[in-house]
């Protein structure tokens, strides 16, 4: 599995480097670019398209956007002045006012039907010229009803429900684009839709709308986009007053593929990744396994020979007087030999309980000196490990036999793989023991994993996480500083 994994990673890498080299590429590569009247004849599936020649004839007024500000100070300033004044409330009695423009005659007329003391119907004033109002507000608009004699800029503003389906369609349209294609812009551009304007020999005949997302697709099939024109930037190709025709490089054409292809391989590869680091895990952990199962088969097949040895060679101790004395020495050796490999199976197999963790550890905290549990540990270290004790003795409470075992395992070490002169020394501060084994050399690429070690080493990788270990059992921690090489552990106590 983890090959498999390696694999995929390694062809999705592949994969999202061809990409990324492919947007590079495309990028670089711009398109001498189409025809726009192309581009404007391949739109299809406008989400509006009026007639509003024939929806607004003899409605001219309705499509300017001038005609949507007020315009009192365009008619007669004592007529305007006056009926402005008048209008401003509904009185009682409204003054009679002698008006001769139109507009503003009917501006007077619309306010005394509409007001309470006049009492009349205003749904003639609505579709009769004028249809604004001096105020820049349409009849239309000021009574909520006649949606064919409301002025465009209104639409967008207007309630639903007064809309035909002609006004919903072109309510799309913002106040900004009718106030361009009032000057004259065929192409205009916001940021949801663009807007095509046909002007006729009598004004604005047919606006079209478009989805601004669907109109960039379909320009970039001819290799163009539309872009703002900067301020006396040459534009080989206007659209309009404020907008220019681009050619497009391959990137920008290409992109949805590019862009597919790209997530596509980023993904893959983030998938291949993580299924990768669960495979090497779980690896791992059954390399572990398999290691922890063959030292215990060895533990356990070596205990019975050495327990025979034992056995044997008692009946030899007790006439140990009766021996040659050129036999005594050698069976003094063999007899310590003999107990070392029983002291070393009983390590390892309490050793292997640490990493099997498939029991819960029970530990067995005793109240000691700290000094004399140190003094005891020490003959159990190599030769050459110094004790550095401080002057004063402190109690501590801890299960001394796994401490013996971490302590030992960094002593060994240090003697072992370490540069003379090696010392262990201990402190107690703040309800905690710190023990420090340091030696003379550095160790800057160190793994404190079981069975990690390095390629010059002889050992099977598991001392300092026996340490490690042991350290967590306590309840406490190991910590390492590579130059010179010092290990601490501490412990609460």
């Amino acid at each position: 599995m983890v090959r498999a994994a390696a694999l995929v990673l390694l062809l999705a890498v592949l994969a999202l480097v061809a990409s990324g080299i492919a947007w590079v590429l495309a990028t670089d590569a711009r398109q001498a670019g189409g025809d726009p009247d192309a581009v404007l004849a391949a739109l299809d599936r406008p989400i509006a398209d009026v007639d509003v020649g024939a929806r607004y004839a003899g409605r001219a007024e309705l499509l300017d956007p001038r005609t949507a500000l007020p315009r009192w100070h365009a008619y007669p300033r004592a007529q305007a002045t006056a009926v402005f004044l008048a209008t401003r409330d509904c009185a009682a009695a409204p003054p009679r006012i002698d008006i001769t423009d139109a507009v503003l005659a009917k501006a007077w007329t619309w306010h005394v039907r509409s007001c309470k003391a006049g009492g009349g119907s205003v749904q003639d004033l609505i579709d009769a010229p004028p249809f604004m109002h001096p105020s820049g507000r349409s009849y239309a608009a000021l009574a909520g009803i006649g949606a064919r004699s409301l002025h465009v800029v209104e639409l967008a503003s207007a309630p639903p429900a007064i809309l035909d389906d002609d006004g919903r369609a072109l309510s799309v349209i913002a106040p900004r684009v009718w106030e361009a294609i009032g000057r004259g812009e065929r192409l205009v551009v916001s940021r949801d839709h663009v807007v095509l304007a046909d002007h006729g020999a009598f004004g604005l005949a047919r606006v079209r709308v478009f989805e601004r997302r669907a109109f960039d697709k379909t320009a970039r099939r001819f290799s163009l986009a539309l872009v703002d024109r900067e301020p006396q930037a040459l534009c080989t190709r206007p659209a309009s007053s404020t907008l220019c025709w681009q050619s497009v490089t391959s990137a920008e054409q290409h992109r949805g593929a590019l862009m597919a292809t790209t997530v596509a391989s980023a993904t893959a590869a983030a998938l291949a990744a993580l299924v990768l680091a669960v495979a090497v895990r779980r690896e791992r952990q059954r390399a572990h396994a398999d290691r922890l199962h063959v030292l215990r088969t060895l533990t356990h097949e070596l205990r019975t020979p050495a327990t025979s040895l034992g056995l044997d060679i008692e009946p030899l101790r007790a006439a140990y007087d009766d021996i040659p004395e050129s036999c005594q020495e050698p069976l003094l050796r063999i007899s310590d030999g003999i107990a070392r490999l029983n002291r070393v199976l009983h390590r390892t197999a309490r050793y292997l309980e640490l990493f099997e963790r498939t029991t819960k550890m029970v530990l067995h905290p005793r109240t000691v000196s700290a000094r004399e549990t140190f003094e005891d540990m020490r003959e159990e270290w190599p030769e050459g490990v110094a004790l550095d004790a401080p002057e004063e003795d402190s109690t501590i409470t801890v299960d001394v036999e796994w401490l013996a075992v971490a302590v030992r395992n960094l002593a060994e070490n240090a003697a072992r793989h370490g540069k003379a002169p090696a010392a262990v020394s201990w402190n107690v501060a703040g309800g905690e023991l710190s023990v420090r084994v340091r030696d003379a050399g550095t160790s800057p690429d160190l793994a404190i994993e079981p069975h990690r070690r390095s390629a010059t080493s002889k050992g099977l990788g598991l001392g300092l996480a026996i340490v490690a270990r042991v350290a967590e059992l306590l309840g406490g921690s190991l910590s390492h500083d590579p130059s010179p090489t010092t290990f601490t552990v501490r412990v609460p106590i």
